[in-house]
């Protein structure tokens, strides 16, 4: 497993959704697994630690909108110039990233459309 056995696909899924918060180690695997750098976000996950979770807002479960949701609580960081120098990679790394939660995504959500 791409996480080295430390968090389960059950466990990504909540963590995903907000139904569960993962520890440091748990949620550090999954940006590794994710080919993420995990000192980038530490500062991000101590101060979500820090506040009480609202209750999560239900989304339709498909792959689109729980990358929608990474992408919103990381996109300022992700799509500022100063922080990110334009790459040619940056878009192969997009669709793998698209294609590894596409496949993570439970046997219900994957023949549904997504938009």
């Amino acid at each position: 497993m791409a996480t080295g056995h430390l968090v389960s696909a059950d466990d990504i899924r909540k963590i995903l959704h907000g139904e569960m918060r993962g520890t440091w180690e748990q949620v550090a695997a999954l940006i590794r697994a994710l080919d993420g750098e995990p000192d980038f976000f530490r500062p991000h996950f101590d101060d979500a630690q820090q506040t009480t979770p609202a209750q999560p807002v239900q989304l339709t479960d498909t792959p689109t909108h729980r990358l929608n949701r990474i992408l919103s609580a990381f996109g300022d960081t992700l799509h500022d110039a100063r922080t990110v120098a334009p790459s040619a990679s940056l878009a192969v790394r997009r669709r793998e990233l698209r294609r590894r939660l596409a496949h993570a995504a439970p046997p219900s959500a994957q023949g549904r459309p997504t938009g």
